[in-house]
């Protein structure tokens, strides 16, 4: 019966720890409301496109107002979408021309609709702690319950165009062998130019960059 015990209070330890590894949310009541899709970010998709996360600021150092958008599309009106072989979600990079959204950039493979089990019924700005800018910088954070894996994008000024500057992974990891040994956490970082080459933000390529983020990625208890 101790033994018993011992385990499930062990594995309520466990349960409770990885809920606060994970969490990227502040705790805090009542929680801000959501912001609306404006119409100038509707005009610049197409109309059954869902927006998982907008932010506005100014990107690239120059002064113009940038717009990046996660979108999920044909989505809008679909409750559980279907999933294909490709991810079919995009992050795109729009600046301001003229009073009208020009894109600059994307990436179909940074925001993930397909392996991640939290998109399998996408709301409108359901991501909208998932993405990150501030100058030159924008990051986009694929979360699951129990892993996080991150994209960075950083602009070079040089080459006018947005680079993959690096790519993370956290997760909590268990000592299956000690159910009362305390919970563990990998993290994995690659950065660009140092662990994989110049990458324009177009050519982000994942299923690439994982074997090199497992082997940089260590465990800490």
């Amino acid at each position: 019966m101790k033994r018993n015990v011992t385990r499930n209070v062990a594995r309520l330890r466990v349960a409770v720890a990885t809920a606060l590894f994970v969490s990227t949310r502040p705790f805090a009541l009542p929680a801000p409301p959501l912001p609306t899709v404006p119409d100038d970010v509707r005009a610049a998709l197409a109309p059954d496109d869902l927006v998982l996360a907008f932010k506005t600021g100014e990107l690239t150092g120059n002064g113009t107002k940038g717009l990046v958008v996660a979108v999920y599309p044909g989505a809008r009106y679909v409750e559980e979408p279907r999933h294909g072989g490709n991810n079919p979600c995009k992050l795109i990079v729009f600046t301001d021309h003229e009073g009208t959204w020009k894109e600059t950039a994307r990436s179909d493979s940074a925001v993930d609709c397909v392996n991640n089990p939290y998109m399998s019924r996408p709301q409108e700005m359901m991501g909208i702690y998932d993405l990150e800018i501030a100058a030159g910088t924008i990051r986009w954070a694929n979360a699951t319950h129990r892993q996080h894996h991150t994209f960075e994008f950083t602009y070079d000024a040089t080459r006018k165009r947005w680079i993959v500057h690096a790519m993370t992974q956290d997760f909590p990891v268990e000592r299956s062998a000690d159910p009362d040994a305390p919970l563990g956490a990998a993290h994995g970082e690659i950065v660009s130019p140092r662990d994989f080459p110049v990458t324009p933000m177009e050519d982000l390529d994942p299923d690439r960059l994982w074997p090199l983020l497992v082997k940089h990625t260590t465990t800490t208890f």
